[in-house]
């Protein structure tokens, strides 16, 4: 009775259709609703623990291919070479690989005294996956690696340039800073006048533009004089081959200004493993696209993003020029070869 005169005053419609009952319920409810809150970090806590699981199956499989590769080396491979024996390609390069390996077990040992330290492992294998032997390295650890370097030597090419454009005028003009043949002198103007200005405006020197400049590398360019006269065109030949690693990378400029005799020889025994591991590759088409990579990544040619005939087209420009009885150039020109031939601006 009373609604219905409510209805007639006011000219409101009754309600047809009743409200749902939560409708009423929320009204009254003051708590917030948890279940979502729940939700998600349970899923977060299933993600952690399916990380871990996962890393923990990673570990163990790098865990047995280190010990595989350590007794095969150890046992087999060192042992040959200290009879005399020649090794293929793939065992040279596993003996050095599994060298540096057992280096890196160092910081990898001290990391595991670390409380917590295997349930952050996924994480510490995707921010500092170099302080890890190479056996629990993944594809992404790899290319975030090589993407690292890359940058780094990009930067170290660009300063490369510069550094050796001045120290070539200041040879040109003082050619008694240091004793060059009638070839050196001739290469260093050629340097200066032709070459030049490409080497300026960073772009990529071609490889006839590479062998008049080789009688350099023997030179005023070659390690031992950039010992003692050039310590800026040393960092940067650091920089663009890893010297160190990258861990290493802040304390170079203190390493070439207190030790450069020790920096230089660590670049001359990377110019001889590379200039070695180019007269054992018979041609580019003997190699697998992952062997390419790590030719690029062995020579600090960038690989990361391009696509594998780009990647196969490198590595035969490298070859033609450092490997074969018709070797253009030194193995000290080689480390000059990634910087000025493979990379520009």
């Amino acid at each position: 009775m009373m609604a219905s005169l409510v209805v007639r005053r006011y000219g409101l419609r009754p309600l047809t259709t009743p409200l749902p009952v939560s409708y009423h319920l929320r009204s009254f409810s003051t708590k917030p609703d948890s279940s979502k809150a729940l939700t998600s970090s349970g899923s977060l806590l299933a993600r952690a623990l399916a990380e871990t699981k996962k890393a923990g199956a990673e570990f163990s499989q790098g865990t047995k291919q280190f010990y595989y590769n350590l007794k095969h080396v150890y046992g087999t491979l060192v042992p040959a070479l200290k009879r005399g024996e020649h090794l293929s390609r793939g065992d040279l390069i596993l003996v050095r690989k599994t060298k540096s390996d057992v280096m890196r077990l160092i910081p990898f040992s001290l990391y595991f005294c670390i409380p917590l330290s295997a349930v952050l492992l996924p994480f510490v294998m995707r921010i500092l996956p170099q302080i890890i032997p190479s056996t629990f390295w993944t594809a992404s650890n790899k290319e975030q690696m090589s993407r690292r370097r890359d940058a780094s030597a990009q930067l170290g090419a660009q300063d490369l340039r510069k550094t050796m454009m001045q120290r070539a005028a200041k040879l040109v003009h003082q050619p008694s800073l240091t004793s060059m043949t009638s070839e050196q002198m001739k290469a260093l103007e050629t340097m200066v006048n032709v070459v030049g200005p490409r080497l300026e405006s960073g772009q990529p020197l071609a490889p006839h533009d590479m062998q008049s400049l080789a009688p350099l590398f023997d030179g005023p360019f070659g390690l031992r004089a950039l010992q003692h006269e050039d310590r800026d065109t040393l960092l940067n030949l650091a920089k663009i081959h890893n010297v160190g690693g990258l861990l290493a990378r802040p304390l170079l400029p203190l390493m070439v200004a207190l030790q450069p005799k020790a920096v230089r020889k660590i670049l001359e025994g990377k110019s001889k493993v590379i200039s070695q591991d180019d007269d054992m590759i018979p041609s580019v088409d003997t190699l697998t696209e992952e062997e390419q990579k790590e030719a690029c990544e062995d020579r600090a040619i960038p690989w990361v993003g391009r696509p594998s005939s780009s990647i196969n087209t490198s590595v035969g420009s490298w070859l033609a020029l450092a490997a074969g009885p018709t070797k253009k150039l030194s193995p000290e020109g080689l480390l000059y070869l990634s910087a000025l031939s493979f990379r520009g601006k």
